[in-house]
C-alpha cells in the first residue's frame, strides 16, 4: 500500500493514510486478517475507514465513502420530513 507523505490533496480533502494493518490488540482481540485503513481529512475533521478493497485507489475509497455518507444523510432528512 502507498503511504501519502504530508497528505495528498484530492478534491476538497486530504488523504493522510493508506495502510494495511491488523486491528486490535495482539493476543486479545486482534483481527485475523489484515484490513486496509484509509485516513483523510475534510474541513478539519479526520476520518478513517476500513475496507477489504485492495483493487481501488485511496482516492476511490474515500470518494465512495463520502458519497455514501451524503446519501445516508439525505435519506435521514427525507425520512424526517415525510414520516
Amino acid at each position: 500500500m502507498k503511504i501519502y507523505p504530508k497528505g495528498k490533496i484530492i478534491f476538497n480533502f486530504f488523504i493522510s493514510h493508506d495502510a494495511v494493518v491488523l486491528l486490535g490488540t495482539s493476543g486479545a482481540n486482534q483481527t485475523e486478517k489484515p484490513v486496509r485503513v484509509v485516513g483523510y481529512k475534510i474541513a478539519g475533521v479526520k476520518y478513517f475507514v476500513t475496507t477489504d478493497r485492495y483493487d481501488r485507489t485511496a482516492e476511490q475509497v474515500t470518494t465512495v465513502y463520502k458519497l455514501r455518507w451524503e446519501i445516508d444523510a439525505y435519506g435521514k432528512i427525507f425520512t424526517h420530513f415525510h414520516a
